[in-house]
């Protein structure tokens, strides 16, 4: 039960849901419309990664109404739902990148996690410091996950800006002969853009890490082209 009066005119009930007092939300909610565009919509959603259970926490509804309606076994819906539905459906990444179990692109998490690992974090500390589980960081590092939940992201993205600035230890062997950006030459803002670079300079490791150690920090640049070609180390590392 909600604080205040219900939302229509002259109607002192309490609200009971979406503003609304009971028999007002009711009467509201028995109107059905057609749900073709919307199964349709919850289909492609899932085909991109969405979870039922994603769509309705988002939506404030039963899974089982999503998965009814995906599956096409729900032809009509109240209008009400129909609402709430729409309301996701018509901007997926806002309304559902903050669910834990949604699956985001993993571009941003490989990136951090590399600049980390070559500025001699060990993926062990990493597990621990995070709460991400060891292998889902060797996969992520390797470029092994298109894709990882959203509450790993997050978990990363809050361990990153944390470090950035950290001084810099020398990273294993195994890391280093991969030359991965160090933490500080990404900006933070852009990391998670397909288009952004690290500003390295083309310069060996070894040259980065004593330019990083003497405080001239790079900064990262966001530069027009092609992203396949500006990241296909990122994708295929």
């Amino acid at each position: 039960m909600g604080e205040g009066t219900c939302t229509r005119p002259r109607c002192g009930r309490r609200p009971h849901s979406g503003g609304l007092c009971k028999p007002h939300y009711l009467a509201a909610s028995r109107g059905l419309v057609a749900a073709g565009r919307i199964a349709d919509d919850l289909r492609r959603l899932h085909a991109e990664g969405w979870s039922d259970q994603d769509i309705a926490t988002a939506a404030g509804m039963h899974r089982r109404t999503v998965q009814q309606l995906r599956q096409g076994h729900r032809p009509r819906v109240r209008a009400v739902t129909a609402a709430r539905l729409t309301a996701v459906l018509a901007d997926p990444a806002g309304e559902l990148r903050h669910q834990p179990r949604t699956l985001v692109d993993a571009l941003g998490t490989r990136r951090r996690l590399r600049a980390l690992r070559t500025a001699g974090w060990r993926a062990a500390d990493l597990a621990t410091a995070t709460g991400v589980h060891a292998v889902v960081i060797y996969r992520a590092t390797a470029g092994q996950q298109r894709r990882v939940t959203a509450g790993t992201h997050e978990a990363i993205r809050r361990f990153f800006l944390d470090h950035q600035a950290d001084p810099v230890r020398r990273p294993t062997p195994a890391v280093a002969e991969h030359m991965w950006p160090l933490p500080m030459e990404w900006d933070p803002d852009l990391i998670d853009d397909p288009r952004a670079r690290p500003e390295t300079h083309g310069h060996t490791l070894k040259h980065r890490l004593r330019e990083y150690r003497a405080g001239r920090w790079p900064a990262c640049a966001a530069a027009p082209g092609s992203i396949e070609d500006q990241t296909r180390g990122d994708r295929h590392g």
